[in-house]
C-alpha cells in the first residue's frame, strides 16, 4: 500500500506544482493589458484544480477499497475475541467505547473493574503478530 500511496502523492504534488506555477504567472500578468493571457491562465488554474480534486477522489476511493476489507476482518476478530473474554469473565454485555455510536456511554458503577480492553488488545496482538502478514 505504501507504494500506491507514493504514486498518489507524486500525482497530486505534480498537479499542485502546475497550479502554483500557473498562479504565479497569473500574478505576474496582473495589471497588464494582455487579458487573453490572464483568461488562459485562469482557465489553466481552474482545470488543474478540477483535475486535482478528481485525483484526490480517486486516491481516497483506492484507499477505501484497500482498507475496508482488512478493517472489516480485524473488527470481526476483535468482536469475537471480546465476546470470548467477556464470557470467560462472566460479563453479560460488552460496550465498544471506541465506536462513534457508544462513545461517551456511561459505564455503570464498578464497570471499570470489568474493562477487558487490555486483554482483548493483547489477544489481538498475539493473533495478528503470529498470523501470515498477507492475510
Amino acid at each position: 500500500m505504501d507504494e500506491k500511496i507514493g504514486e498518489w502523492i507524486v500525482k497530486t504534488d505534480a498537479i499542485q506544482e502546475e497550479i502554483s506555477n500557473a498562479r504565479q504567472k497569473l500574478s505576474a500578468q496582473a495589471g497588464t493589458a494582455d487579458q487573453s493571457a490572464v483568461t488562459e491562465l485562469k482557465a489553466v488554474v481552474s482545470r488543474k484544480v478540477d483535475e486535482l480534486e478528481l485525483v484526490r477522489h480517486a486516491a481516497q476511493k483506492d484507499k477505501s477499497e484497500y482498507r475496508e476489507p482488512r478493517l472489516g476482518s480485524i473488527t470481526k476478530s476483535a468482536s469475537e475475541i471480546a465476546k470470548k473474554v467477556a464470557a470467560e469473565k462472566g460479563i453479560a454485555s460488552v460496550v465498544d467505547t471506541s465506536s462513534p455510536s457508544t462513545r461517551g456511554t456511561k459505564i455503570p458503577a464498578g464497570g471499570s473493574s470489568c474493562n477487558i480492553t487490555f486483554e482483548v488488545t493483547a489477544r489481538m496482538n498475539a493473533k495478528f503478530s503470529s498470523a501470515d502478514p498477507a492475510k
